[in-house]
């Protein structure tokens, strides 16, 4: 019931760590949801506080670097915060941007390169 009140509509699968029972549902279930679309981005929960966290962080660089160019300030003077942002979203999806591609994202927007 908890479960329930916590994630709504969203389809459950029980599972064991220990013994791998469950493994096969919840991957059948996972490609149900990712096929039909069953949850839309609003809806997505996170439960790893780390995650939450980083997720926070994120939408807090974005909201600065969105204010900064609001602003009227070069995008230069976002780009640190941008780059804060995608290392934080980062930590949740396990990728990592490297100096290298955030350079060439920003090499034609910025001023005086």
């Amino acid at each position: 019931e908890m479960l329930d009140k916590a994630f709504h509509d969203a389809p459950k699968v029980a599972l064991s760590a220990l013994t791998g029972d469950g493994l096969e549902q919840l991957e059948e279930t996972i490609l149900q949801v990712v096929a039909h679309q069953q949850i839309a981005p609003a809806e997505a929960v996170l439960s790893n506080v780390r995650h939450i966290d980083a997720v926070r962080r994120a939408k807090g660089h974005l909201h600065t670097a969105y204010e900064t160019l609001n602003d009227g300030m070069p995008i230069d003077m976002a780009t640190t915060d941008l780059r804060e942002a995608l290392n934080a979203l980062g930590e949740v999806t396990g990728v990592s941007v490297d100096e290298d591609v955030i350079d060439n994202i920003f090499r034609n927007f910025c001023v005086g390169k």
